[in-house]
């Protein structure tokens, strides 16, 4: 594989990532998982757009009306199987398909006839897909059926907007959640001077909460020691909020995983910064203007960082295998424990048909 470029070079359709099940006639080991995953930033979709999104082998389209509002459903026509998102378009609160013109209100159902038609067909109704608003970006449901869990606001009070950046990978969610317990590789490709769990992993239903420390420097604001405390929903979310008490600043990160493919990923990274008012903390003396300066400056020096700190991780992403069981050692960090809280999240049923259906594709 070519060395690897700058991030802001690794977006998707820009790459083309190796995969070590591409070619071998092996099955992808992980299947899609349900739950929560993001789609795009609100601030890709203003009103009246249209977007097609690639999700577990398939597409979905995600548009906004005139309104506002937000819709997410599977990409054909239920009159004659035209692709919403390949010319679609919105008219008031409708979206309306690009082949003969019918038009499907934010329910879903057909609501307008298109010329030279006498009638709606009946019963024709848009499959839409459950989906929710969250860190200025749209999630929406995997699953069958209704939600199991809710998915929470992301964000503290007070952060900035999000800023996001996507990498494509040839790698699965549960690889990539499974890095962030493996505090071990932190030391060698980080160069953490310290990292240690304050509060050991705990499975809590779809969420995953430790609480971690870690030590190195970070440029700009020099060596410090930052206290982390990480939840995951699900497999295609991780929360992680790191406190810095001698600058009185909170950093969020919110790591999103949607598969796109059997064993190809969007990673998409948000980051966002918040003052902590804590009364005796360093930033009470500034005000709200004064907070909000530093705050425009700091923002998109934090997200090219954290960025730039993700790099060492992708040829290691993109090219491993996912080992099962897994060959620890003594000081690994809990990967079996999380493997077996991952576990809810997978049909095996689904995973079989899933892989049927990509090596069907590659005939």
């Amino acid at each position: 594989m070519s060395k690897l470029q700058p991030w802001r070079d690794h977006q998707p359709g820009k790459t083309t990532p190796t995969s070590p099940y591409v070619g071998t006639g092996e099955e992808a080991p992980l299947g899609y998982a349900t739950g929560w995953v993001m789609l795009l930033p609100l601030a890709d979709l203003p009103p009246r757009s249209v977007r097609t999104v690639r999700l577990n082998g398939g597409d979905v389209v995600v548009y906004r009306t005139t309104t506002g509002m937000v819709r997410v459903t599977r990409p054909f026509c239920p009159h004659l199987g035209a692709h919403i998102g390949h010319g679609g378009h919105v008219e008031g609160e409708a979206i309306v398909c690009p082949f003969h013109g019918f038009s499907f209100s934010t329910d879903g159902v057909m609501c307008k006839i298109a010329d030279g038609y006498d009638a709606l067909p009946s019963h024709r109704t848009l499959q839409l897909m459950h989906h929710t608003e969250s860190a200025a970006a749209i999630y929406v449901w995997t699953g069958q059926g209704e939600p199991t869990w809710p998915l929470p606001e992301l964000l503290p009070p007070g952060s900035t907007t999000p800023t996001y950046s996507t990498v494509e990978l040839s790698s699965h969610p549960q690889e990539l959640m499974e890095n962030s317990v493996d505090l071990r590789h932190t030391r060698v490709l980080h160069n953490f001077e310290d990292h240690r769990f304050i509060e050991e992993p705990v499975g809590d239903g779809p969420h995953y909460r430790y609480r971690v420390t870690l030590r190195r420097r970070f440029p700009p604001f020099g060596r410090l020691t930052a206290d982390i405390s990480v939840i995951l929903y699900g497999l295609g979310v991780l929360r992680a909020y790191m406190k810095l008490p001698t600058l009185g600043l909170t950093f969020s990160a919110v790591m999103n995983n949607r598969q796109i493919a059997p064993w190809r990923v969007h990673l998409i990274m948000g980051t966002s910064m918040a003052f902590d008012l804590d009364p005796t903390g360093p930033a009470r003396h500034l005000t709200p203007a004064m907070r909000a300066k530093a705050l425009r400056i700091l923002s998109p020096v934090n997200h090219h960082m954290m960025m730039l700190d993700l790099m060492p991780d992708l040829p290691v992403w993109e090219n491993k295998r996912y080992t099962a069981p897994p060959h620890l050692a003594k000081g690994d960090g809990p990967i079996g424990h999380m493997r077996k809280w991952a576990e809810q999240f997978y049909d095996e049923a689904d995973r079989k048909a899933q892989n049927a259906r990509h090596a069907a594709e590659q005939e």
